[in-house]
């Protein structure tokens, strides 16, 4: 492909940055600023044919097939669940462009899958734009309804701030207005609602991370939010003691762990799916995480519609319409209960660092490439490993057979060396990576026990688990060898579309520090979703893309400065004598450390450090050994314990009871705060100016109690609830609605 680059003039005013931001925000809609410079345009040949590009700094160019590739600004937005967005532009500046040559704007490319070429693809042309002549696009800005996502209602908002009319051969360019996107209809009090019935740490960080309004309907963020819980399904073969090490410490990090045989559940996959949407829908603590244990032989795979095969995806997507998850799904797909110890016990040795020797080998990522369209494949592992690991201090193999003569030996070899991340981008089938004849019959040859890397193979068929023992199976269930999970297509893939998705992977792992596989494995595909505005192929990839291993996995990332694993220095009572607060403090730690405190069915007690502490009430019930687990990224885990000596009111780290807060979200007329303390105590109520609107109690109390509130003289909007006692005070946020 060949470029011809043609700057247009620059278009009149002043300098501001590219793109869209937003001015306004509320739970009725968002206003937003558009600033376009000036495009650049260029030439290229496609099936013979030059065809017009067009850039705009900051911009994307839209995928459709047969549309225009013409620039486009996108924005992921939340908006109230069953409302409708409105949009309104108010045009401050435009201008028009010839388009040099007057060649027509190259069209968006068919997918091309991977057993074909990718420039094998016949051009297709929408006829109203590129035969009537038809300007395009009509309208500066449109709204895709992605449905719903962990009780939020997604939408996509692009903005197309270039026209192109084909009869007059020019663009006509948006280079700067206001727009408006106005939220109608909806149901206002099921949005908080939801929001707050649904919120987890895990999906409050991926959607604090993509969504540009959040905080709008929510009460948590990613560091002060519900855990969630998670669910674990297994088979009878393995549920009396293969997934015991799992569940313990899985609990042990937080999550209530709910473990469940088929036997209860059902054994079809439409009784499973019934089972885990239930959870979701009525469960007081919803599970954040689902893992089903057994393959498919054991636990069926449910049914994919964008092709004929199987997908856990519907597992967690509720009866919404949509197929978003509302649950991060991965699989132990094994065949008995050595192989479900093994994964068990090669995730849990992997997150608390069970390992004798360094962490040295995570500096390594490892890149696989295609022999043929390299260009594409190694473009791509180029673009992520500068864009994302180089900065960071990773090192890179790259295991090329085009420019490096690399082959199975070589990728053999680095493996063994170890790999934090092995990245394969080309082709496959069911039991191997083609480019380089890799399959099941090579795999004596790595010798990685206590190196397992995370796995991504973007690649036909290697994820096809309803087929034997595929190649996903292979490098997660054999001993000694293979990786920690792997994530692999079901169906064939597409060129075009593993490349964006890779590329969006690495951006949410690295880019935006989500560090749990099925986090920011999720996040390439909102990537994928975007680039493509919902259409082509993405129902496919969402389907068709599967984890076979933890969907929690949290990935060790490279630290220069202080390598991997660091230990934390973590101080707490090592006894206590009954009832009372217990304060857990890690040094160095702010808001970064998640605690859990767990004693049976006696206290379960987890949250975040705030400034490097965490405080929680127990009430053991009989004397014992309560755990303490405290963890941090990258640091290793801390596993203590506290004697339990005594019931009662204890008497070991005494001192008042610890101030909390909390609110029925929203309210209408009014409701009752949740107030924790000890002493003379008050309760105020302030907007977001700082002004204290209420002060619905003043005066002494001693445990929990309810206070009433009267919100019917507050507008609505955004306050929040404040208790104080002395030096100390907790705050809740709290919703008006009318």
């Amino acid at each position: 492909m060949k470029a011809l680059l043609l700057m247009a003039a620059l278009l009149a005013g002043s300098v501001m940055a590219a793109g869209i931001d937003v001015l306004e925000s509320g739970p009725d809609g968002m206003t937003l600023s558009l600033e376009t410079p000036a495009p650049v345009f260029g030439l290229t040949q496609l099936s013979g044919g030059f065809y017009a590009t067009i850039a705009v700094e900051g911009a994307e160019n839209l995928a459709q097939t047969g549309l225009p590739r013409l620039p486009v600004y996108r924005m992921w937005i939340e908006v109230p669940i069953g409302a409708e967005v409105r949009t309104s532009v108010t045009i401050a500046r435009t201008g028009t462009f010839d388009v040099p040559g007057g060649s027509p704007v190259e069209p968006g490319l068919p997918s091309v899958p991977k057993s074909e070429p990718r420039g094998s693809c016949i051009l297709e042309f929408d006829p109203s734009v590129y035969i009537e002549g038809q300007a395009w696009p009509c309208e500066w800005v449109r709204v895709v309804d992605a449905g719903m996502m962990r009780g939020r209602h997604l939408a996509l908002v692009e903005v197309l701030p270039v026209r192109w009319n084909p009869s007059t051969r020019t663009v006509d360019v948006l280079s700067g207005a206001e727009i408006r996107l106005d939220f109608e209809g909806g149901d206002l009090a099921r949005t908080f609602s939801e929001a707050d019935r649904m919120a987890a740490d895990g999906f409050e960080r991926l959607l604090s991370s993509t969504v540009e309004n959040y905080g709008t309907f929510e009460s948590f963020d990613g560091t002060d939010s519900p855990m969630g819980a998670y669910l674990v399904i297994v088979h009878p073969d393995f549920y009396a003691t293969a997934m015991s090490e799992f569940v313990t410490w899985k609990t042990r990090s937080g999550w209530p762990v709910t473990m469940v045989s088929t036997a209860e559940t059902g054994g079809t996959a439409e009784q499973i799916e019934a089972y885990i949407i239930n959870a979701l829908q009525n469960w007081p603590e919803p599970p954040q995480y689902v893992l089903l244990v057994g393959d498919t032989g054991f636990i069926p795979g449910n049914t994919a519609t964008a092709y004929s095969g199987v997908t856990d995806l519907y597992y967690v997507c509720l009866p919404d319409g949509g197929w978003m998850p509302d649950a991060f799904i991965g699989r132990f797909s094994v065949q008995n209960a050595g192989q479900a110890v093994l994964m068990a016990q090669r995730l849990v040795e992997y997150e608390q660092w069970g390992y004798s020797g360094s962490g040295a080998w995570l500096q390594s990522t490892g890149w696989i490439a295609s022999n043929d369209n390299s260009g594409i494949s190694e473009g791509t592992h180029n673009y992520c490993i500068d864009t994302y690991c180089t900065p960071l201090g990773y090192t890179a193999d790259k295991l090329y057979p085009v420019t490096y003569g690399a082959s199975a030996e070589d990728v053999v070899a680095a493996v063994n060396e170890g790999e934090s991340m092995l990245t394969f981008s080309g082709h496959g089938s069911q039991t191997s990576w083609g480019d380089m004849a890799f399959g099941s019959s090579d795999f004596n040859q790595p010798d990685n026990e206590d190196m397992f890397p995370g796995v991504i193979s973007h690649a036909c068929l290697t994820g096809e688990y309803a087929t034997g023992t595929c190649w996903a199976e292979t490098w997660t269930r054999t001993p000694g060898r293979g990786g920690l999970w792997f994530w692999g297509s079901v169906p064939s893939t597409y060129w075009d579309e593993d490349d964006i998705q890779q590329r969006g992977e690495y951006d949410y792992f690295l880019g935006q520090d989500i560090f749990w596989s099925m986090g920011f494995l999720n996040g390439g595909k909102l990537a994928l979703y975007a680039y493509y505005s919902g259409g082509g192929s993405v129902k496919y990839y969402f389907e068709g893309y599967n984890l076979m291993g933890d969907p929690s996995a949290e990935m060790w990332t490279w630290i220069p400065a202080g390598g991997i694993p660091m230990t934390m220095n973590v101080t707490h009572p090592s006894s206590i004598s009954g009832s009372g607060p217990v304060t857990v403090t890690v040094a160095g730690a702010l808001d970064d450390a998640i605690v859990c405190l767990w004693k049976g069915d006696e206290v379960y007690e987890r949250g975040w450090t705030s400034g490097g502490s965490a405080t929680f009430y127990v009430e053991p019930e009989t004397t014992g050994t309560m755990l303490v687990t405290v963890r941090r990224h990258d640091w290793k885990p801390y596993l203590g314990t506290i004697t339990v000596n005594g019931t009662g009111t204890g008497e070991g780290p005494g001192g008042p009871v610890p101030l909390s807060i909390s609110c029925p979200n929203p309210m209408t007329s009014g409701g009752a705060l949740t107030v924790t303390g000890s002493g003379a105590v008050s309760v105020e109520v302030f907007d977001l100016s700082g002004r204290i609107v209420a002060r619905p109690f003043q005066g002494e109390m001693d445990g929990t109690m309810s206070v009433g509130i009267d919100t019917g003289g507050l507008a609505s909007g955004v306050y929040f609830a404040r208790v104080v006692s002395g030096d100390s005070s907790a705050s809740a946020r709290m919703t008006v609605i009318r």
